[in-house]
């Protein structure tokens, strides 16, 4: 009896054994601790008193960095410099270099959509380009070099066009769109034209009467005949 209870108890120990056994042995954990966060009377809070937010953090610690990689330079040593290292002046920084760095970005992408998917106006260009090229006369000497660049091409031919458009202004005749006599601001010069000459009809007229009740008063103020001429 004693000594089968002897036996199962050495074999219900020899599991808990071999498991110890097999803890010492094994590798410890490579898994990162994350930090103890500090009591709550010493986290950071905006001034409302809430938990700042990951992004206002993020900048936070954008700001320290922007301070400490800051250059010194010996006039900012004297008495009379001022040195701005506001959190101000730091965001007026942060976006001007976001704004640079996104016109950057914006201007690549077009580039890059120019390039794959060219329109019309550059496609003309492009032919243009390559018949300047074929028409191009060949060099006097053999060391001459020729300027068969883009540039080259596009400078001449925006004076090519700033000639024809010169001569088309020297030419005369009437430039713009051509008037709509429908439109509305076409109307209203219409009806002040027309309002206009009716005012110019109507003054005359009063003006002849006014004359006419000026004559019959002084005909009345003054009765006495005139004499007729002998």
């Amino acid at each position: 009896m004693r000594a089968s209870s002897v036996r199962s108890l050495g074999e219900s120990a020899a599991p808990a054994c071999c498991e110890a056994d097999d803890a010492a042995t094994q590798p410890p954990s490579t898994a990162p601790v994350p930090p103890p966060l500090p009591p709550p009377d010493e986290r950071p809070a905006t001034m409302t008193g809430k938990a700042p937010s990951a992004a206002s953090l993020q900048r936070e610690r954008e700001y320290m960095e922007w301070l400490n990689n800051r250059p010194c330079f010996a006039w900012l040593e004297c008495a009379d410099s001022f040195r701005d290292d506001s959190y101000e002046a730091f965001m007026a920084v942060r976006r001007r270099e976001r704004e640079h760095a996104r016109v950057q970005t914006v201007t690549a992408w077009r580039s890059q959509q120019h390039r794959e998917q060219p329109s019309a106006a550059a496609l003309e260009r492009q032919r243009e380009y390559l018949d300047w090229l074929q028409d191009m006369p060949g060099p006097d000497r053999d060391d001459e070099e020729r300027d068969e660049s883009w540039a080259a091409f596009m400078q001449q031919r925006r004076e090519q066009q700033r000639k024809r458009r010169n001569e088309a202004r020297r030419t005369g005749g009437k430039r713009g769109r051509p008037v709509n006599p429908n439109s509305q601001r076409q109307c209203e010069l219409a009806a002040r034209t027309a309002r206009s000459a009716q005012r110019q009809q109507e003054i005359p007229a009063s003006q002849h009467q006014q004359q006419l009740a000026a004559r019959a008063r002084w005909e009345q103020e003054d009765p006495s005949p005139q004499p007729s001429p002998q």
